[in-house]
């Protein structure tokens, strides 16, 4: 069976990103054929998709399945363009990439300049409900109120 490039692509070191992650996370030495058989249960259905990228550029997506001969389940990366374990990820996350995220989830929200107050939302008032009740079909009730707010406006 022929490798993908990304598990030869640690040849100098011996190893890929995908095994030297296995190895820091989990403390699995996983061989380039332990690689390949991951790949092959992604494939074959035998793996719980976790999550999917939206991106066509960097289609990707996380898995969760047992690393071959043990009986620990491990999160994998899987590019399908490459037909490769990209990397392993650790089975919860952490403190800091929930930190990470959160950083993410705040520069995404609109702030408010420093040198001014935040707006605090009004009260609403309470709305008219009388239409509910009103026997008249919804299409009259909507023209007798532009007419009557056109008349005030007018």
């Amino acid at each position: 069976m022929s490798l993908p490039p990304v598990y030869q692509a640690g040849a100098e070191t011996g190893c890929s990103h995908a095994q030297k992650r296995a190895r820091e996370r989990y403390g699995l030495d996983l061989s380039a054929d332990d690689l390949a058989f991951i790949v092959e249960q992604i494939e074959g259905g035998k793996a719980m998709c976790l999550k999917q990228s939206k991106r066509r550029q960097k289609q990707r997506a996380l898995y969760l399945l047992k690393a071959p001969g043990t009986s620990t389940l491990i999160r994998v990366v899987y590019q399908p363009s490459h037909r490769a374990i990209v990397t392993v990820m650790p089975l919860m996350d952490s403190e800091t990439t929930r930190q990470r995220q959160q950083r993410r989830a705040e520069k995404r929200r609109v702030k408010v300049p420093k040198n001014e107050a935040p707006l605090i939302e009004e009260e609403a008032e309470p709305a008219d409900l009388s239409a509910i009740n009103d026997p008249k079909p919804a299409n009259t009730l909507l023209g007798e109120r532009l007419a009557e707010a056109m008349r005030k406006a007018g």
